[in-house]
């Protein structure tokens, strides 16, 4: 992890922390009929705090799960018309039509056919550059899933968590005061 990220990690639970803290004691003491100012704010303080760290969580889950699909479901991979690139040079043809089917392989795995100098079709064989640019481009997809998952654990935990908070308040709201300490008088010796 980068310090950025490790920073963004600290913060995210430092105020999770405190906004599961203000759920907690705001319900047990609106729930225990405490007196005082402020019951219903921190209640409210914590709610909005885990409402926008799950919902960031969830944001982030949906944009990553959007950016799989965009390319998950990239249409199937056309066959150059039979005409292609008559205006241009047969060496220019053959490396444009080499250099598409190349960025085909890499973006869907697919293996097409490119135009040769002489104009006839071949099959395009990838050499260890572009299968070593699959490999990367296949676990950068992987990577990605991974996060988009992660992200959706997180946003179900804030959830959890504040609703825990809330139950933990409304069950300590419910526990008997503790009587104030008195001020005995101290036996002499």
């Amino acid at each position: 992890m980068t310090t950025a990220e490790w920073a963004q990690f600290i913060g995210f639970g430092l105020a999770g922390a405190f906004g599961l803290v203000c759920v907690f004691d705001g319900t047990r003491r609106l729930a225990g009929g405490y007196a005082g100012r402020g019951r219903g704010g921190r209640l409210a303080v914590g709610v909005a705090i885990v409402v926008i760290l799950g919902g960031y969580a969830y944001w982030q889950h949906r944009m990553l799960v959007d950016m799989t699909m965009a390319f998950r479901h990239q249409p199937p991979a056309r066959e150059l018309p039979a005409d292609w690139g008559k205006k241009v040079s047969p060496a220019k043809r053959e490396a444009l039509s080499q250099g598409i089917a190349r960025q085909v392989f890499v973006d869907s795995g697919t293996l097409t056919q490119y135009v040769e100098a002489s104009g006839q079709r071949k099959a395009y064989a990838p050499g260890q550059d572009e299968l070593k640019r699959r490999e990367a481009a296949v676990l950068a997809a992987a990577r990605v899933e991974q996060r988009a998952a992660n992200s959706l654990v997180e946003a179900v935990l804030w959830l959890v968590l504040g609703l825990g908070a809330f139950v933990f308040g409304l069950c300590f709201a419910f526990e008997p005061a503790p009587k104030p300490a008195e001020s005995e008088a101290e036996p002499a010796a």
